[in-house]
């Protein structure tokens, strides 16, 4: 018998007992192989693994599990923004209406007043007196009464405005969260569906737009306040000014300060970064403004960026680094941040022979994955 048919004869045999074959019987068959021209056995589906893969549950189960913890969390945030949003409205609302309860009878003629004169000419007239009658002329309201009419009532409605499409938002999630009673894909695919509309019709925007609305609205009773004052008594409305224009420089200053960081950081040389976490939606705003006015400018719409959120924006300046004209500035945040999570949470629980040599380790290991 030759060497080639003994190695097919103790593999034959290797393989009815269970044994798995020798590293040389491997060789060997592979050579068999080689010269023979024959196939290698292949695995069936009815066969039992030589290497099992590790049971970790049902894949569509994870999949999705996953999908709706995403979901979950996504919705909860939006949620909470908009019940935020809806107790400020209210008791903003509720201020306004103070307000706007006295202002509204400056738009009216005074009746008592003409009451008191009718009744001045009465007495007269009855005293003898010859005195023509009071004039009744048509009534004109002062036009500073109409301007802080129209910016307090504009502003009511806008915060109404504001708590009936949050109202509206909140419906919105709950039908895209409702799960209807199909097969996992067809859940997959029904989910799916929701998400792309939703993006498509531009819910999440219209959530952005919410706080906005409010801010807007806050923006308009001040102006509406100040016009009063300051046609009472400029001390007081003096003062008032200087606080109302502090509060909106910060806003304004909140607003730009995120895109201007990111241009002034284009034109400088620097060996790391920090972008400015004045994030919100008047910021992201700004940020699309500065972008599309960018794009025209260039005129090359393609090559510019474009985000979704800050969070991409983050991501992409994490990751990429070219949009800074940086030179590897994603290392010193790993490796800060493995620093940060040893000295913040493993210290407190364990003892330095253990420490030092674990903290050691680990930035070491950060070290050889920022080199990668």
């Amino acid at each position: 018998m030759s060497t080639l048919e003994l190695g097919a004869t103790k593999n034959i045999e290797n393989m009815s007992s269970g044994a798995a074959p020798s590293d040389d019987q491997e060789s060997g068959d592979a050579s068999a192989a080689d010269l023979t021209g024959e196939s290698p056995l292949l695995w069936r589906e009815d066969q039992p693994y030589r290497c099992a893969p590790p049971n970790t549950g049902d894949p569509w189960t994870e999949c999705l599990k996953s999908v709706r913890t995403y979901d979950d969390e996504k919705c909860k945030g939006w949620r909470e923004d908009i019940d935020t949003l809806l107790v400020f409205a209210g008791l903003f609302s509720a201020t306004v209406t103070a307000f706007a309860t006295e202002s509204y009878q400056w738009l009216q003629q005074d009746t008592d007043s003409a009451i008191f004169a009718q009744l001045v000419y009465i007495s007269e007239r009855l005293n003898g007196s010859t005195s023509p009658a009071p004039a009744v002329s048509a009534f004109t309201p002062a036009p500073a009464s109409i301007r802080i009419n129209v910016f307090w009532f504009l502003s009511l409605t806008i915060s109404l405005a504001t708590v009936l499409v949050g109202i509206l938002c909140k419906q919105w999630l709950r039908e895209y969260q409702k799960e209807a009673s199909a097969g996992r894909h067809l859940t997959l695919e029904l989910r799916q569906m929701r998400y792309e509309s939703l993006q498509k019709w531009g819910v999440p925007e219209i959530l952005s737009a919410l706080p906005l609305l409010l801010q807007l609205a806050l923006v308009l009773f001040f102006a509406g306040m100040l016009d009063l004052l300051w046609s009472l008594n400029p001390v007081v409305a003096g003062l008032v000014t200087a606080v109302v224009g502090l509060s909106m420089f910060i806003v304004v200053a909140t607003s730009v300060l995120p895109s201007c960081y990111i241009l002034m950081k284009q034109r400088q040389e620097t060996d790391t970064v920090f972008p400015c976490p004045y994030k919100s939606p008047q910021s992201w705003l700004f940020h699309r403004l500065v972008l599309n006015i960018s794009s025209l400018a260039s005129r090359n719409r393609l090559s510019m960026p474009h985000y979704s959120d800050w969070v991409s924006f983050d991501l992409h300046i994490l990751h990429t680094m070219c949009y800074l004209d940086l030179e590897d500035a994603s290392t010193p945040f790993f490796q800060r941040g493995l620093r940060w999570v040893v000295g913040k949470f493993w210290r407190q629980h364990c003892d330095d022979k253990t420490y030092l040599p674990l903290s050691a380790e680990l930035l070491n290991a950060g070290t050889c994955v920022c080199d990668r």
